[in-house]
């Protein structure tokens, strides 16, 4: 018997022009976004849900931590997207 998985709700934080790619109205960059998603869903699949592609220099954090795109959310995760910043 498939069990089905808890819908959980996180925070998705997007810096460096990323809120302005995404699909998100009236984005607020102080109060993120919140989701709700299935338990155990990829990062790269919640990029994909905000209407943004994966690209090679995003950044991704969790709680704090660097993780990769394969991460699997858990409830309550603050998720941070953005593009590393050059300059000098």
């Amino acid at each position: 018997m498939l069990r089905s998985r808890a819908t959980i709700q996180i925070k998705v934080k997007l810096y460096v022009g990323l809120d302005s790619r995404a699909r998100i109205a009236s984005y607020d960059p102080q109060d993120g976004i919140d989701l709700d998603i299935k338990e155990n869903t990829p990062v790269k699949k919640v990029l994909k849900r905000i209407g943004l592609k994966r690209q090679l220099s995003m950044v991704c954090f969790v709680n704090g931590e660097k993780e990769g795109f394969n991460y699997r959310l858990k409830q309550g995760d603050v998720v941070f997207l953005m593009k590393p910043a050059s300059g000098g």
